[in-house]
C-alpha cells in the first residue's frame, strides 16, 4: 500500500490516513510483541470495525482518494497460496489523504489509541506491565 500511495498523486505533504493507522498497528505490535496465537488472532478481529471509524472520522478533514484495496491481495494469490485476510470488506475503496497538520494530529491520535485498544483486547498482552510506547 505504501508503494502505491506514491503513485495516487499525493501532493507534497499529503498522507495517507491508512498508511499512518497501519503503520500505528506495527507500531503498537512491535512494541508490545503479543504471542499472536488463537485468542489474539480471535480478539484481532475487534480492529476491523475500529479501523474503519477511525478512517471515516479523519475523512472529512482531507481529501478522498479511491484505492482498490483487493488488488495487492489477489496479485499475491495468484503467485502463491496465502492465508491472508482482506484489510477490508470487498469493494470498499476510500482512501483518505491529509495535509500536514491534519496527518500529524492523526498520527498522534492513532499512535495513542491503537496501542490502548490492543492492549486491551489482546488476551496475550492482558498482565503486560509494559508502559504505552513512546512518542513518535
Amino acid at each position: 500500500m505504501l508503494a502505491a500511495a506514491e503513485g495516487l498523486g499525493l501532493q507534497p505533504g499529503e498522507e495517507a490516513a491508512w498508511v499512518i493507522l497501519l503503520e500505528a498497528e506495527l507500531r503498537a505490535l512491535d512494541h508490545y510483541e503479543p504471542v499472536l496465537g488463537l485468542p489474539d488472532t480471535l480478539k484481532a478481529k475487534a480492529l476491523l470495525p475500529a479501523r474503519e471509524a477511525w478512517i471515516a472520522a479523519i475523512a472529512a478533514q482531507g481529501r478522498e482518494l479511491s484505492f482498490d484495496f483487493d488488488a495487492p491481495l489477489e496479485a499475491l494469490k495468484q503467485q502463491e497460496a496465502t492465508s491472508w485476510k482482506p484489510l477490508r470488506s470487498v469493494g470498499a475503496r476510500s482512501y483518505p489523504v491529509l495535509e500536514a497538520g491534519a496527518a500529524a494530529n492523526f498520527r498522534t491520535q492513532m499512535n495513542q489509541e491503537v496501542a490502548q485498544l490492543i492492549r486491551s483486547s489482546f488476551p496475550s498482552l492482558k498482565d503486560s506491565d509494559k508502559p504505552e510506547p513512546p512518542s513518535a
